[in-house]
């Protein structure tokens, strides 16, 4: 076929057990694709920027922050560590954070219509004036 650039493997889908990662540990920096019901439950599918597919389990912080994203946006979610849950019914149990920053798409600009002038040729008059 023609048209296409040759074939070239891209990265396997990336996943993380948040237990095994250390503060500080960037988990992806790409594109937002979608949220979907998965395995796991709500999990959330990333293109980063290396190619490959990643795909991130829900946990409450991260929830919280991905409700601002929307697919398309640029994003980096970097692992925070955890934290002991005070209160409710999750209280003494772990909780992951997460540092996440959202670059939003850019509305594509919207070209003002232009206005085209018409020039309208008269035609000799001179006769009729007499």
């Amino acid at each position: 076929m023609t048209g296409f650039d040759e074939f070239q493997n891209v990265g396997d889908t990336k996943y993380f057990k948040y237990k095994d990662c250390e503060p500080g540990q960037m988990l992806v920096t790409g594109e937002f694709i979608k949220e979907f019901e998965g395995l796991y439950g709500t999990q959330y599918e990333y293109l980063d920027d290396d190619g490959s597919p990643v795909v991130l389990n829900a946990a409450a912080k991260l929830n919280a922050k991905m409700k601002f994203a929307n697919p398309g946006d640029r994003v980096r979610i970097e692992y925070d560590g955890e934290t002991e849950v005070m209160t409710g019914p999750m209280k003494g149990k772990p909780m992951h954070l997460f540092k996440v920053a959202i670059a939003k798409k850019k509305a594509a600009p919207v070209e003002a219509p232009v206005e085209v002038e018409e020039t309208v040729q008269l035609g000799d008059f001179s006769d009729d004036m007499l």
